[in-house]
Order: structure tokens, then C-alpha cells, then sequence
């Protein structure tokens, strides 16, 4: 007879897998009521947090629910013992959410709360833990079949079709994949970016886009929202995270492919005939920076007395292949991507000096673009311009210096890449002020 005895190195094994799992999965990033937080099992859901008694309530459902999954009759009673669920503010969020039962209101208060909801689809999975396309299509249907991706796009295996996107992986993407649905027929093609990131970064990437998404006035222009003059912002539409086959907790986002293509395609499009494309760069630069500058203004602080450039939202990583353009006739979409980094700025209101100042910088070196002098100067007047005409005609001339100021004063741009100074950029102002583009 064998015996069933395990070796210390087995039992070992398996005690620091569990642990392992269990240690990602005690926390959770929520969304309740436009406040973004992560929740562990030591949270204090205190009520200024997250702004309300009611709220507070719902803090302490999730909390809970993270120690004891799917025992909500003990989360609920847990929580009115803990003193941070009255019987008002549940009688109070029942009849808000029209239910009844206190268990059924614990678990829909965690799911709905969850952002990046956990699936259970890892069969469709390759030896090292990713996809392959076929794989990722089955689990994503899987994921929607389940109800932890909510979007019809994704209701049938037969209307998706994927592709791998290796070549655009990096130090923050592991897994990249465009995903091509017809499954809603009153939307037609739809197309999303999936994309995997590191697990050591946690929750830090969704939280500051969750916390961008949720800013007042900014749905407006979340792709595919558009406003005239208005850049689109691209955040994901749902995450979701998996157990691979070693147990490792892995995360994925899905969001919509952002219309058209980078700025850098346009870019080496002129400098490969300057003759043929120089008008339509010019008008692209033009209303990149007229979007830019109305992104800026719906955020924007009051400034300073006798300034017109308040400190505002800014996105803080504007390079060339972060910018989409889509040129439809006579209009010009621009689009941002990789929006994380705007979610440093919500609460901490900055000048607008970097994005003015990274779409010249880094080029050459990053970007392998062979800019020479006039080609920064030609793009950098029409970004200017663009950015003045957003504001009234009255209020242009005090933009142009101000931006002249910003880019004088700026730091360490100019050290990273000398190509253009700020000389030559004060020469631009100049121009545009002698020509009346500050009138």
C-alpha cells in the first residue's frame, strides 16, 4: 500500500502556492460612488474616505467579502457589528438598488464595486501562462459568458477574430493582441487592444485610469465620445485577471483601438516627401495643438492674477506615438493613448510646460526620427498657433508669451535632446505675435 504521507518539500510547495494566491487576491480595487481606492482586509473604511455613511457601508461589504468569498450573509452581519453598516444604510442602499434581501445586496455591492474582475477560464491557456489568438478569443468569450466582461461585443467565440501584436510589447506590456468583433450587429466592427501588464505593478496602471475615467467632464470625451476640437482619451472598458497554470495571478485590460494611426506615421510620411505632405502635417500639428489646449482649459484652475494658464490635468507622456490622428475629409481626430500618467494629475493640478514641451523632444534618439531644424520649427509654429486659437481672440497674445515663458523656464527637456533651442523657440513666438496670431 502507498503511503499518502506528503514529503516536507511537497507540503511546502503547495502551503506557499496557496499563500501565495491568497495574498494577491486579498485586495481589490473598487470604484464606489466616483471614489477609487484599493481594498484589503485591513482597510478602515473610514466615512471621509469614501464620502458618506452609505459609502463607508459599502467599503466594509467589499472588505469583508475579500475575507469571506461568498458568504454574504456573514459579510452583512459582520459589517452592522463592526458598527460601519447601520440598518438605515442598508434599508438605504437596498431601496436605491431596488433589493430586498441583505445577502443579495452584499454581492452585488462587490461585484459591481470590483474593477478588475477575476475569471475562471483558464483552460484556453499555453504552457507559459498566455494566449495564443485562438486561446484569447475563447477565454474572452468564456469571460462574458460568465458575466465578469459585460460588453456584447465579446457574446460569441464565432464573431471574434485576433491577432498578436508582438511587436509593440515592452518593458510595461507582456501580452498584446488586437481583437476584431462582429458580434454586435447595430455597432458593426468593432476592434479593441487587449494587452497584459507586469503583475509586480499590481493595481497602480487601472487605479490612475479609473481615477482619470471618473473625473467630472471627462466622459464626454472617452472614446468613442467625440467633441469638436476636443482630443478622444482611450481607457480600457473592462479588466480582467486569471490564474495561469503556476498559480501566478495575471492581469489584462481591454479597450478600444484608438481611430487612426500614431503621429509618427504622419511624420515620416512628410520627411519622406516634404513637397507632397507639408500641408497636411502642418493642418495635423495645428489642431493637435488646438485639442490639446481645449483638454487643458476644461480642466484648468483659475490662474494666477493676470494670467490667462492655470495649472490643469496634464497627460504627461505626449510623444509621437502616444498622439492618433485619423483624418476623415476635412476633419482632423486626434486621439491620446497610454493615459495612466493622467491620473497622477487629477487632484494634483500641474503647468502645462511638459505637454507643450515632449512631442519635440527625443526624436532622434527614441523615436528615429531624422528631424532637421526647419522641420521642428514648422511643426512646433503650428502646435503653438493651434494651441492660441483655442482661447478667445482677446486672450491669444497673452497665451503666445505665456507659452513663451513656459518654455523658457523649462528644465530638463532641453538637456535630454539640444536639437531645437529655446532661442529659436522664442523666434517662433515671435513670428506668430508679428503675423497677428495673437490678436
Amino acid at each position: 500500500m502507498k503511503s499518502c504521507t506528503l514529503s516536507f518539500f511537497t507540503y511546502w510547495s503547495i502551503m506557499l502556492s496557496l499563500c501565495s494566491v491568497a495574498r494577491v487576491d486579498a485586495q481589490e480595487l473598487v470604484t464606489i460612488d466616483k471614489v477609487v481606492g484599493i481594498i484589503d482586509k485591513k482597510s478602515a473604511c473610514e466615512v471621509n474616505r469614501w464620502r458618506g455613511e452609505e459609502n463607508q457601508c459599502k467599503c466594509c461589504l467589499v472588505r469583508e467579502a475579500i475575507s469571506s468569498p461568498g458568504d454574504f450573509d456573514t459579510v452583512v452581519s459582520r459589517c452592522k457589528s463592526f458598527g460601519l453598516c447601520s440598518d438605515k444604510s442598508l434599508e438605504t442602499i437596498k431601496k436605491s438598488l431596488k433589493i430586498s434581501n441583505d445577502s443579495d445586496l452584499a454581492k452585488r455591492i462587490f461585484d459591481e464595486a470590483v474593477v478588475v474582475k477575476s475569471s475562471e477560464c483558464p483552460i484556453f491557456l499555453k504552457d507559459d501562462g498566455t494566449f495564443d489568438a485562438d486561446g484569447l478569443i475563447n477565454f474572452l468569450a468564456c469571460a462574458h459568458q460568465g458575466g465578469q466582461l459585460k460588453n456584447a461585443a465579446f457574446s460569441g467565440k464565432d464573431c471574434l477574430r485576433a491577432e498578436m501584436l508582438g511587436g509593440q510589447k515592452g518593458v510595461q506590456t507582456i501580452q498584446l493582441f488586437r481583437v476584431i468583433s462582429t458580434c454586435s450587429k447595430p455597432e458593426g466592427e468593432q476592434k479593441f487592444i487587449v494587452k497584459e501588464w507586469p503583475r509586480g505593478k499590481g493595481f497602480s496602471e487601472p487605479q490612475r485610469l479609473e481615477t482619470t475615467r471618473l473625473v467630472p467632464g471627462m466622459s464626454e470625451i472617452l472614446w468613442p465620445n467625440m467633441l469638436p476640437g476636443y482630443p478622444t482619451i482611450n481607457v480600457p472598458i473592462a479588466y480582467l485577471k486569471y490564474q495561469d497554470k503556476g498559480n501566478k495571478t495575471r492581469y489584462l485590460s481591454i479597450m478600444r483601438e484608438a481611430p487612426g494611426k500614431p503621429l509618427k506615421s504622419y511624420v515620416n510620411e512628410y520627411l519622406a516627401n516634404r513637397a507632397s505632405y507639408g500641408s497636411q502635417l502642418d493642418k495635423i500639428y495645428f489642431e493637435l495643438g488646438k485639442a490639446v489646449a481645449n483638454f487643458h482649459r476644461r480642466f484648468m484652475d483659475k490662474p494666477s492674477t493676470g494670467k490667462i494658464l492655470g495649472k490643469t490635468i496634464i497627460h504627461h507622456d505626449l510623444h509621437v506615438n502616444n498622439v492618433f490622428v485619423s483624418l476623415e475629409g476635412d476633419s482632423v481626430i486626434v486621439s491620446f493613448i497610454d493615459n495612466e500618467m493622467m491620473g497622477n494629475y487629477v487632484t494634483n493640478h500641474q503647468e502645462v510646460t511638459h505637454d507643450l514641451t515632449e512631442l519635440w523632444f527625443q526624436l532622434t534618439q527614441w523615436h528615429r526620427i531624422q528631424f532637421e531644424k526647419e522641420d521642428y520649427l514648422r511643426t512646433l509654429s503650428n502646435f503653438i498657433r493651434g494651441y492660441a486659437s483655442a482661447f478667445p481672440p482677446d486672450q491669444r497674445r497673452q497665451v503666445l508669451v505665456e507659452i513663451d515663458e513656459l518654455f523658457a523656464k523649462a528644465g530638463s527637456p532641453w538637456k535630454r535632446d539640444p536639437a531645437i533651442t529655446k532661442e529659436q523657440v522664442a523666434i517662433v513666438i515671435d513670428q506668430l505675435l508679428n503675423e497677428g496670431t495673437g490678436k
